[in-house]
């Protein structure tokens, strides 16, 4: 999550606007969750020659 990254309320707080205002503009906007706003990391899968060839 990025350190800009700001709840609804914090928000309203800096803007002197009613929590609910703020969380409807958000979901509107479509980024009413945190997890919108950062994208996900892609899944790193490896592809080896044998089978077994990283068990220990």
């Amino acid at each position: 999550m990025s350190a800009a990254s700001l709840t609804a309320q914090e928000i309203a707080d800096k803007l002197t606007l009613a929590r609910s205002t703020v969380a409807d503009w958000l979901q509107q906007a479509g980024i009413d969750k945190f997890s919108q706003l950062d994208p996900k990391s892609s899944i790193r899968r490896y592809q080896r020659d044998n089978l077994g060839e990283l068990l220990h």
